[in-house]
């Protein structure tokens, strides 16, 4: 069930990180211009859904660091439930963990949460707590921007819990991104072989 930041056994509802329509069709020079002025209203009081949209548009162009500054202006007493998500992505968007994030319990979701708890954790559990197809929807879901710079952690993250298959479709999805990079594509190929036990498979992408 939905329920407040504050509920650790809440699944984040999925309109609220629905970071793919944050872009809205709209270039970064657009998003950051859009995202950056009319905070303040009548006698100074932080207009929150402006605040709001900035953070969203910040996160999905992947600048997390700019997402928490802004994030700041809300005074915690007025703070709606998504902002200590939108805290917790601020790192997740540029690959960091986040070992305090209010996504911890919600593997098992079947949204989007499922997939900023994957990228929130050092690592997953095996077993049926994790929702591997709503994490595997999700990421393909993300703008490629995000995907190839996520994409390698969270690989990684399925082959050490034995997921090979959800490795491979991650891969994959990073390779068919613009500007994909070949160097993490190949050093994600020898990872993937040298969890499957084959060394020098392994040392031929390394090289």
């Amino acid at each position: 069930p939905a329920g407040s930041a504050g509920d650790s056994n809440s699944t984040a509802p999925d309109e609220v990180l629905d970071l793919p329509a944050w872009g809205d069709g709209q270039s970064p020079l657009d998003l950051l211009a859009g995202g950056r002025s009319g905070f303040y209203g009548e006698f100074d009081a932080v207009k929150i859904d402006t605040v709001l949209d900035s953070v969203r548009r910040h996160l999905f162009l992947g600048f997390g660091a700019e997402a928490r500054q802004y994030a700041a202006l809300i005074p915690a007493a007025e703070a709606p439930p998504e902002l200590a998500w939108y805290q917790s992505m601020s790192h997740l968007v540029e690959g960091e963990s986040d070992p305090a994030t209010p996504f911890a319990k919600m593997l098992p979701c079947d949204g989007p949460a499922a997939l900023w708890a994957a990228f929130a954790l050092d690592r997953l559990p095996k077993g049926k707590d994790v929702n591997i197809e709503a994490i595997q929807r999700s990421f393909l879901a993300l703008p490629p921007h995000l995907r190839t710079a996520l994409g390698a952690g969270l690989a990684e993250k399925m082959l050490a819990r034995g997921d090979d298959a959800a490795a491979r479709l991650i891969r994959d999805s990073m390779e068919r991104a613009p500007f994909a990079d070949p160097v993490a594509i190949a050093l994600m190929d020898a990872k993937a072989e040298l969890h499957a036990g084959r060394p020098e498979a392994s040392r031929d992408h390394a090289k």
